[in-house]
């Protein structure tokens, strides 16, 4: 490509027209990724008229495509594989704002144009820009900084214009990167007030408590290493929203955050409904890895029952190989001895969950016996009853009096 853009170079200066590549041509460049097969040209000027010019330089006869879009500004052809697009300077080409650009102008050619050019109302941009800069991990922070002193007049636009964006840091290798910037910003105590809450910190008679914010971030960058699930990496920033609620110093024990789990969890419906998330099933996924995420720690003891691993299993289900990648996830310590031992009792732990599923396939479980079949082995009419039955002879599997089997639960009765 090389040979090509010193083409467009020379054509740009020809009409006096500034020009850079933009777009994600350069961003996998940048990353040494597989080279981007759509390369886009911004020219402060007319793109059409550049255009023409290059593909003059390249094809004398109308052997290849040429494209117009006079609407637009834009023109498209295709070289070596690859479809390159000309973007004239116009109001209508918003989406082209990216803070990283290759220059093609012959005074400056091939510099890297790291500057973002966004003001405080441009809400979109703002986290556009933030988002672009946490997928590519490279930017200079001091036009954020800018943004964090004038973020008094931030009006956050309606969220699904945004969500989309902020789904994308979610997702980018690093997402504390970006995350770490919406809080610089200002933007994450609007958009997640409930996470930015965490990063609040007290000391009593000298106790303290970790900074629960940083190690939200931690783990959501813990999770991105195992997993490229968007909802477990939402697990992963809300997992400990309910501590904010719950902190309490207790004289001689120290901070705790009893029952923070199930208090998250009770949230998450309220801020799936703000963010306009999907529900039903994404919800009540999100909602269960958050309400069991300290279970299998629990259980990290030599003495943890089968009963107690039978019952997250059951109330887990087929999600648990993501509740174990969170809780590994999870174990963020410092103390290079106490992350190893707690690394090899969870491993402990693990192996019974993987051995008690092989054994009695609690995950996917129904019940081995129907309401049906209970009415008619103790002839009862439909009724109360049959749920109080039904349920008893759950509890009973699940504490290992019975086995998960119809044979043995028909002829136990």
């Amino acid at each position: 490509m090389n040979s090509f853009f010193h083409h467009i170079s020379v054509s740009a200066k020809e009409i006096s027209q500034d020009t850079c590549v933009i777009g994600k041509y350069v961003i996998s460049s940048l990353l040494n990724r597989n080279i981007y097969q759509y390369v886009d040209i911004l020219t402060e000027g007319s793109g059409i008229l550049l255009a023409q010019k290059v593909f003059k330089k390249f094809y004398q006869y109308p052997t290849r495509i040429f494209t117009c879009f006079k609407r637009f500004g834009t023109a498209r052809f295709k070289n070596n594989g690859k479809q390159i697009e000309f973007i004239g300077d116009s109001d209508t080409i918003v989406e082209y704002v990216y803070s990283i650009a290759i220059s093609l102008n012959v005074n400056n050619y091939g510099l890297l144009i790291d500057h973002l050019n966004i003001s405080s109302e441009d809400t979109f941009s703002m986290i556009r820009s933030i988002r672009f800069a946490s997928e590519v991990y490279f930017t200079s922070k001091i036009s954020f900084y800018s943004i964090f002193e004038q973020r008094k007049s931030i009006i956050i636009p309606p969220i699904e214009g945004i969500i989309n964006d902020l789904n994308k840091i979610i997702l980018s290798p690093n997402p504390s990167f970006g995350l770490s910037i919406l809080y610089e910003t200002g933007f994450l105590s609007i958009l997640l007030p409930e996470v930015t809450l965490l990063k609040e910190f007290e000391e009593k008679e000298g106790s303290n408590h970790k900074d629960n914010f940083s190690h939200t971030l931690e783990v959501v960058d813990n999770v991105s290493e195992e997993s490229n699930s968007l909802w477990l990496r939402w697990v992963a920033l809300l997992h400990d929203i309910g501590k904010s609620i719950t902190k309490k110093y207790i004289h001689g024990t120290g901070w705790t955050f009893y029952a923070h789990e199930g208090l998250g969890a009770r949230i998450i419906p309220y801020l799936f409904h703000r963010l306009k998330f999907p529900l039903y099933n994404t919800l009540t996924y999100v909602q269960k890895i958050v309400k069991f995420s300290s279970r299998p720690i629990a259980l990290v003891s030599y003495e943890a029952t089968d009963s107690a691993i039978r019952r997250l299993l059951f109330y887990v289900g087929a999600d648990i190989e993501d509740l174990l990648i969170f809780c590994k996830a999870d174990i963020t310590t410092k103390n290079i001895e106490r992350k190893l031992r707690y690394m090899n009792h969870f491993l402990l732990v693990e192996r019974k969950l993987l051995k008690l599923d092989e054994k009695d396939s609690y995950r996917n479980w129904p019940t081995p016996i129907s309401g049906n079949e209970i009415m008619q082995i103790f002839q009862l009419q439909p009724s109360h009853q049959i749920g109080i039955i039904k349920k008893a002879i759950k509890e009973a599997i699940l504490d290992g009096k019975l086995a998960n089997d119809f044979t043995y639960v028909y002829y136990s009765n």
